[in-house]
């Protein structure tokens, strides 16, 4: 038996949905990104949806749009994926690390610490889809008047107190990488926001910094060459690249969102039943969270490479918790500041692991997890 700890779920809707994209003979920016992005922001309960070609893009462009001053610091968790950080460090700006819970959280009590006159925003994952206390983050930002970016990359409909994380702070950013709730024929991600000011800015960076904002077929435009003797479509005013997502994939994603409720229910069904049978111990949500996880995440008492090697051997693919204290690894070592222990993140860098719960999993699979959990 071979239980991997994610898969693109998907079914003939989607082959017939890209295949529509070809016979289009339109492949980039078209009608499928425009309805992806407004079915998307519609899903989600927000003003403006962006489609970009990754995740890792949209903490980019996110990053860039806040449009801060050199050495200025962002608060961020040390426990993280790279390109949260990077996207930090690219853009001139100094990661502050703070510290995380043993359910993988902000460890809220350690952010009052970390304040300067040099801190600008809050950038931090909902790890593995789950959810801080969000009312005591909105407090710290609003406290020190701090820009807050949310990266929902794991955590696609995860609530606090019912309203989506994603929907706090000024931005949020999401991914459609295949192990994600959706996938988006293989890459592609977005950013989110209420924030017309924010969705232009990003919307002008993903496409080469010009700074049209027309839709893709120039419906409406009335200024295209107000400006001469420039054509507005091509007057630039930002630094950009191009970071789009492709019609296929827009396609792809437009079936994929009228099934995400359904592989939501299931990524919790599955969390609640390996949850109440394994003895190892288990991340927790909050009480006033209602967590669409990723993944079930384990922090074990031994180190996790005996775990992980251990459940590989016995055909259950297993995942690090990402890179763990991120500070530690090379390429990232000097690049921040530490001001506080970061001890309890490298405790979950040495035995924190996951495993998949993924809405395709049968009963007779997650039993067999744990039973090989329980030994």
């Amino acid at each position: 038996m071979k239980i991997t700890y994610a898969k693109a779920i998907y079914d003939d809707r989607e082959k017939k949905a890209v295949l529509d994209v070809f016979e289009s003979g339109w492949f980039s920016g078209g009608k499928y990104t425009t309805e992806f992005e407004e079915k998307l922001a519609k899903w989600w309960g927000v003003k403006y949806a962006l489609a970009v070609n990754s995740g890792s893009s949209a903490n980019f462009i996110a990053i860039q749009s806040l449009n801060l001053d050199k050495n200025l610091e962002v608060i961020t968790p040390a426990l993280a994926f790279p390109t949260t950080i990077s996207s930090i460090i690219y853009h001139n700006l100094v990661p502050v690390y703070c510290e995380s819970d043993d359910n993988l959280l902000i460890d809220l009590d350690s952010l009052e610490d970390l304040i300067t006159s040099r801190t600008r925003a809050l950038v931090f994952a909902h790890t593995l889809g789950n959810v801080v206390n969000m009312d005591e983050v909105m407090a710290f930002v609003e406290k020190y008047n701090l820009k807050l970016i949310e990266d929902c990359c794991d955590a696609v409909g995860s609530k606090w107190k019912g309203q989506k994380v994603g929907t706090f702070g000024d931005l949020a950013t999401v991914s459609f990488y295949p192990a994600h709730h959706i996938t988006t024929f293989g890459e592609g991600g977005a950013i989110l926001t209420n924030n017309y000011k924010l969705y232009r800015e990003c919307k002008s960076i993903r496409d080469w910094g010009r700074d049209c904002t027309c839709k893709y077929d120039e419906s409406g435009c009335t200024t295209r060459f107000s400006n001469p003797p420039f054509d507005h479509k091509y007057y630039y005013t930002r630094l950009g690249m191009n970071l789009k997502m492709t019609e296929a994939q827009a396609s792809f994603g437009i079936v994929q969102l009228d099934r995400l409720d359904d592989f939501i229910e299931k990524r919790k069904k599955n969390y609640d039943y390996l949850r109440k049978r394994i003895n190892l111990r288990v991340v927790e949500k909050h009480s006033e969270a209602d967590v669409s996880w990723f993944s079930l995440p384990i922090i074990s008492d031994k180190p996790k490479e005996i775990m992980t090697s251990y459940l590989e051997s016995q055909g259950i693919q297993t995942r690090a918790i990402f890179a763990g204290n991120i500070t530690k690894h090379p390429a990232y070592r000097n690049k921040g500041k530490i001001r506080i222990s970061l001890e309890n993140t490298d405790k979950i860098m040495n035995n924190g692991f996951f495993v998949g719960l993924h809405p395709d999993l049968k009963r007779k699979e997650l039993d067999y997890i744990i039973k090989k959990l329980n030994l």
